[in-house]
């Protein structure tokens, strides 16, 4: 099924970054994401795709754009450790950047820091996003200890940031609006499942909210796999399953096979759609750096009893990275791994002999350099996703082909045609 996914274009990078060092953002009322690259040698890049019409039979090219952030307070001999970002507001573009450094000694002030930038006063201002405004307005935040992935979650409406560190804990920051400012804030009853320290440094960690509960999955370094599920709003109803690996675990992924519902067109009206009776089951994919990559199989029901290792994943070196995607367009989610072997491995679920799930290598792909990170997002801006893979020397960006698009595309219109006749009929 390779052959389906073409190049749409590779992005070079001089230097290299590391699994922590991507991040996407997606402007409000925009199906366009851009990809936020950062490498060690304290540079970031801001990659983008675009569509643009031409007299070719396709009707239009893919224009590529990079532009190179200037973020202040990373200064001369930094490295960037790990970036992410996200958007504030859930009707405008609020963006907030987080980027983890550490000082060398050359510096002046060697040590670590969490340096936030947001543009304030384009929100106040009402201005139009511009990320060049974003990268000169910092918050930064002393760090008593060495940072590892940066990612954030939303708890009660408020989107905090979580930083593994070398002191064996995941530290929450929060805003304090009022004052423009972050700080670290105790777990307490924000996220208890943080409360206490790992036994060594959480390398990767995952967070989803199931339906009323939010369940969190980290791998540590020693290579225990600690998984957590609390209901929202209810503290004292946390539970914790704990898995031994023997070596470090580079990523966790939670995920669902069925990839969420998709929203009929206004132009079309329909009946409306009965609501679900249950939740799909919600999976755990865990990438081990020496020995396969496992998946655990509806948390919630079974803990970590059961689980299924994935065929011929720990044959391409470690496996660094995981990505779910609906790569096929059939309406259910494939399991995309990335190796430093520089080895792209899909894989899907399919029914075993005794009648339960298991996971088959459906194709593989050779890459020219390791793989650090697989996003699945729409970079064009045309309404479908592309797969992209972020190695050791660039950004890969693989793209549907477009007869396997204009054919999912008439079927999905027929079905939709179909759907509102028949609601015509009842009525």
């Amino acid at each position: 099924m390779s052959e389906n996914l073409l190049d749409a274009h590779t992005f070079s990078l001089d230097w290299q970054g590391n699994i922590y060092t991507v991040a996407t953002i997606t402007q409000h009322m925009s199906h366009t994401t851009k990809l936020i690259v950062a490498t060690l040698n304290r540079k970031v890049f801001c990659l983008e795709l675009s569509m643009s019409h031409c007299a070719r039979p396709c009707g239009c090219v893919v224009v590529p754009q990079t532009q190179e952030l200037q973020f202040t307070y990373i200064p001369s001999g930094a490295e960037i450790i790990s970036i992410d970002a996200f958007n504030r507001s859930k009707v405008g573009d609020d963006f907030v950047i987080g980027v983890t450094i550490i000082k060398s000694a050359e510096s002046g002030s060697p040590g670590q820091y969490l340096n936030i930038y947001s543009d304030w006063d384009s929100v106040i201002d009402c201005r139009q996003f511009e990320l060049e405004n974003l990268a000169q307005s910092c918050f930064s935040l002393p760090l008593e200890f060495i940072p590892y992935q940066l990612t954030h979650c939303e708890v009660e409406e408020l989107t905090v940031w979580l930083l593994g560190g070398s002191d064996r804990k995941v530290h929450i920051y929060s805003e304090d609006k009022a004052k423009h400012m972050y700080q670290e804030v105790e777990p307490g009853e924000l996220l208890p499942e943080f409360s206490n320290s790992f036994p060594s440094v959480p390398l990767w960690t995952d967070t989803v909210v199931q339906g009323d509960h939010r369940v969190t999955a980290t791998g540590c370094e020693c290579g225990l796999l600690v998984v957590t599920s609390l209901k929202l709003g209810s503290p004292d109803s946390l539970q914790t399953w704990y898995r031994e690996f023997d070596g470090p675990l580079t990523c966790t992924k939670l995920f669902s096979v069925t990839p969420p519902s998709l929203m009929v067109p206004s132009c079309l009206p329909h009946p409306p759609s009965p609501p679900p009776t249950s939740l799909p089951p919600l999976h755990l994919c865990v990438t081990h750096s020496l020995g396969p990559t496992q998946v655990f199989h509806d948390l919630l029901s079974n803990g970590l009893t059961s689980s299924t290792h994935l065929p011929q994943s720990s044959t391409h070196d470690m496996a660094t990275t995981v990505c779910v995607a609906d790569i096929g367009l059939t309406g259910q989610h494939r399991l995309v791994v990335g190796t430093y072997g520089q080895e792209l491995l899909v894989y899907r679920q399919v029914e075993g002999e005794d009648g339960g799930a298991e996971w088959e290598l459906e194709w593989s792909r050779s890459l020219p350099a390791p793989v650090l990170g697989v996003r699945w997002v729409d970079m064009t801006g045309d309404g479908l996703r592309e797969l992209v893979v972020v190695t050791s020397r660039g950004v890969q960006v693989l793209q549907s082909q477009l007869d396997l698009v204009k054919e999912v595309t008439l079927d999905r219109l027929k079905k939709l045609v179909e759907l509102k006749k028949s609601g015509e009929a009842v009525c």
